[in-house]
């Protein structure tokens, strides 16, 4: 038997793998100029550049969520630094995965923590294997079977989102 709380965690997962198969947004690593206006602690020129490139590059929603997280320029607010932070996951961006997973941690949402530092470790992330294996240590053996189906269904939504990307570029 599930309880409420593992439904509401299938509900959130499920909503972020079915994102992901209907997404058709691919991540970016080049350095954009919203990311030299955060460093450079411009924040308002920061603001304006990167809410037009965050259509493009995940990069882009890691700064404002970052921005709305600290409060930097703008107006505190963890609801919008979340929904930034959870656009960048969709785009398969691994510090937004990273940054995600903390802020579930610190909500004692262990659960979905774990999911997200998984996520980040099987995209390549060296500093998340610690973040996962701490949260893997607080799982009931119960929840760490729910975390590994959550993994496999992301995987796959990822999977299926790949393969209409491809689709779309082949003649």
């Amino acid at each position: 038997m599930y309880t409420t709380k593992h439904i509401k965690t299938i509900q959130t997962l499920a909503f972020l793998s079915l994102s992901c198969i209907f997404s058709n947004v691919t991540a970016s690593t080049n350095e954009t100029s919203c990311a030299q206006f955060f460093a450079q602690q411009e924040f308002q020129s920061a603001l304006q550049q990167c809410t037009e490139e965050a259509k493009q590059h995940s990069s882009a929603n890691v700064i404002l969520a970052k921005m709305y997280e600290k409060g930097s320029g703008v107006m505190q607010n963890s609801k919008k630094s979340e929904s930034y932070y959870l656009t960048a996951v969709l785009e398969n961006n691994i510090d937004a995965q990273i940054a995600i997973g903390k802020l579930r941690a610190s909500n004692d949402k262990v659960l979905q923590s774990h999911v997200f530092f998984s996520l980040a470790v099987d995209n390549g992330s060296q500093s998340a294997i610690s973040l996962k294996k701490s949260a893997e240590k607080q799982l009931s053996s119960k929840e760490f079977e729910l975390s590994k189906q959550f993994l496999q269904v992301v995987k796959q939504a990822q999977i299926k989102d790949n393969m209409q990307n491809i689709s779309m570029i082949q003649p």
